[in-house]
């Protein structure tokens, strides 16, 4: 029983320190120790990517649809449909 239970301690240990190892180094490089280079400098480009904000640039169209842009982009306009939308599911309702 000394044997295997001994045997059984030593060899957790032994996990035990590997195991410590490799997150020490996994931490001294980010991360990224046990990828190529190549995936290295995708996951930096991707790290890249993810800290640029897109630019939101909204042009009003021409003509008389500048018209229709200006109304649909109006707070009462938004207000309106959202009663007209819950009219129609009161009266929906009631059928």
């Amino acid at each position: 029983m000394w044997i295997i239970v001994g045997n059984m301690f030593i060899l957790n240990l032994f996990v035990g320190v590997i195991i410590d190892n490799f997150n020490s180094i996994k931490e001294e490089m980010g991360g990224i120790r046990l990828l190529t280079s190549e995936q290295r400098s995708w996951v930096e480009i991707q790290k890249v990517f993810l800290k640029t904000k897109p630019i939101m640039l909204i042009i009003p169209p021409e003509g008389w649809r500048n018209l229709l842009w200006r109304i649909s982009r109006n707070e009462y306009f938004e207000n309106f449909i959202t009663i007209c939308i819950l009219i129609n599911s009161v009266l929906l309702s009631l059928n």
